[in-house]
């Protein structure tokens, strides 16, 4: 069975002939020390990563997750007025455009459709074509609108400056709508959307709110992506059990990740929600960069086991492999997903 159609029927909770591989991504740092230098391009660098490790889908741009250059020696500023800046292995936003609610009416965000925004999936689509899936990620409402205030700010605008919030929402939802569409019409199979709404333990904001600001603009977005008639997905880190069930309504075809220790078991989802597929289970926090071969192993039978009939599971890590995973884990990992994950299972 090609790659491609293993990915659309776990996706559709239907068997297919084993449980698919699935990667969100690799972190330069990690890249670096397979190819001994600095990863540049996605087509040139990323892609092959996918393919060495016999992902059964790719995640082509544009890139949400590194979409800065984590080497960079000085700020940056972003083409939404975003200033970045380097802390550690990660870039990060230090300054933000919307400093008053006088600024919010001449603002001006970005084009999304300028075609540097389809330029990976296009190229991984040539290079792939159908023997794999390709999956591509967008933003959701929540994390572009904080961008343009600064996290605490913007959280302190739920309270007392609600309407600039909603404003900040809104900019953020119309423009990854239409880039989503852009993703479509060059060659995406599937959308991803990211948006962070939790913390380890909880929300970032309470249920309230998030169901009263963040809920309706997502679901707008679903169904505007799922009416290009392409599975949607929904990344979202963190303990976010308060709000699945209003997730599941809005017709998302899956969720990632699905962290155990943050509160979501794959085989409590598989018997509570069997609707939505599950992508990306194995521990990024422990077992895959320090867990020994058995635990590894067993941590991958355990979620077939409860979690693997019927199709709906995808696995792999939870997020991108950062730079503390060993590569001989990631083979382990792999290896044990094509022994364990075999269909019709007993």
């Amino acid at each position: 069975m090609k790659p491609k159609d293993r990915i659309l029927e776990a996706l559709a909770h239907q068997e297919p002939d084993c449980i698919p591989t699935f990667f969100l991504g690799f972190t330069p740092q990690w890249v670096e020390k397979l190819i001994k230098r600095k990863p540049r391009d996605f087509l040139a660098d990323f892609l092959p990563m996918y393919q060495r490790f016999d992902s059964d889908l790719v995640v082509a741009g544009p890139d949400v997750f590194y979409p800065y250059d984590v080497y960079a020696s000085e700020d940056k500023v972003d083409e939404w007025g975003r200033r970045l800046r380097v802390c550690g292995l990660y870039s990060e936003f230090v300054e933000f455009p919307i400093k008053s609610a006088d600024d919010i009416d001449s603002y001006q965000a970005p084009d999304p459709h300028g075609p540097k925004r389809t330029r990976e999936v296009a190229g991984a689509k040539e290079l792939v074509g159908d023997e794999k899936a390709i999956m591509s990620v967008v933003n959701g409402p929540f994390e572009p609108a904080w961008q343009l205030r600064g996290l605490s700010t913007f959280l302190k605008d739920i309270y007392v400056n609600p309407s600039l919030a909603e404003k900040c929402l809104d900019i953020a939802a119309n423009f990854e709508i239409e880039v989503a569409k852009n993703l479509v019409a060059a060659g995406a199979d599937i959308i991803m959307i990211g948006d962070d709404y939790g913390w380890q333990q909880g929300l970032i904001m309470s249920p309230t709110h998030w169901r009263k600001l963040i809920l309706p603009r997502l679901a707008r977005a679903v169904e505007a992506i799922k009416g290009c008639k392409v599975p949607v997905v929904l990344h979202s880190d963190g303990n976010i059990t308060s709000i699945l069930d209003d997730l599941v309504k809005t017709g998302l075809d899956g969720l990632n990740p699905i962290q155990a220790q943050c509160g979501l078991i794959p085989g409590e989802i598989k018997k509570k929600y069997p609707q939505l597929s599950q992508l990306g289970t194995v521990d990024i926090q422990h077992t895959l960069p320090f867990g020994t071969r058995q635990e590894i192993e067993e941590e991958i039978r355990n979620t077939i086991k409860s979690a693997g009939f019927g199709g709906g599971l995808i696995m792999g890590p939870q997020h991108a492999v950062q730079p503390d995973v060993p590569v001989e884990n990631v083979d382990i990992m792999i290896k044990a997903i094509r022994k364990f994950g075999k269909y019709p299972m007993k």
